[in-house]
């Protein structure tokens, strides 16, 4: 069903070698880092571990309420620090995915254009957190149908450097009203990657990552009618931010 889509991401990435793949272990390496000093200042997943399922909830408590005013202060703001950075790090390998699979040059810079721009990415990051974590307290089957509503908001914003978070993710919602199904068989059809992914401690991710963003650009450029879009349409207006 998605086979010319796979192709033409798996086509991308040997046009692309090595670079692609060395881009995809930076994007990889960045995120690691950020998680073990998240991990570093944060001890909920190492009080967890020795308190064992069982007294799991408990220990966690414990561990948030034994803690100074400033302590959580401080951990607040790391936390939302990190948040931000790991988004506007998600933007720039779609980015950079999405011009590849353009035929553009690309370069490692790509993977950070996010911080040129990222307040509308931190706002559609966060609006569509929001959303679609409320679907989920709802039920579980709201909670998917606005995910894959609004799936197609990053590369929307990759896409249109002058288009607010607003305005991105009412696009998403239009351009996959009729589509939501079709998208979610295509993320299911990844489900063994990322069985790879935990039997080889991450290190497959270095060739899944860039094959399934690079296929999830495909099918957005199919949907939008956007794959032979001109370089001149990334030429960005103003000099300042909007969301």
């Amino acid at each position: 069903m998605f086979y010319d889509l796979k192709q033409q991401a798996k086509e991308t990435m040997r046009d692309y070698s090595p670079q692609i793949y060395i881009a995809s272990v930076i994007a990889m390496v960045l995120s690691t880092v950020l998680e073990r000093f998240a991990n570093h200042f944060d001890k909920a997943a190492e009080v967890v571990y020795h308190a064992g399922p069982a007294q799991a909830g408990q220990a966690i408590i414990q561990y948030y309420t034994s803690m100074s005013p400033m302590q959580k202060g401080y951990l607040s703001i790391l936390s939302v620090l990190i948040w931000v950075i790991s988004a506007v790090l998600g933007y720039g390998f779609y980015y950079y995915c999405l011009r590849a699979a353009r035929g553009r040059e690309v370069g490692y810079g790509d993977l950070f254009d996010g911080f040129y721009r990222p307040v509308r990415i931190i706002v559609a990051e966060l609006l569509t957190s929001v959303i679609v974590g409320l679907g989920f307290i709802a039920l579980i089957v709201p909670g998917v149908i606005l995910l894959l509503g609004y799936s197609q908001t990053t590369l929307l914003l990759a896409d249109n450097p002058d288009m607010t978070a607003v305005e991105a993710m009412r696009e998403s919602r239009l351009l996959m009203r009729g589509h939501r199904w079709e998208f979610f068989l295509l993320v299911f059809s990844f489900i063994g990657w990322s069985f790879l992914s935990a039997l080889t401690y991450g290190l497959s991710e270095i060739y899944a990552s860039p094959y399934r963003v690079s296929t999830y650009c495909n099918y957005y450029m199919d949907l939008t009618g956007t794959r032979h879009k001109s370089e001149a349409d990334y030429t960005v207006e103003d000099d300042y931010d909007e969301f």
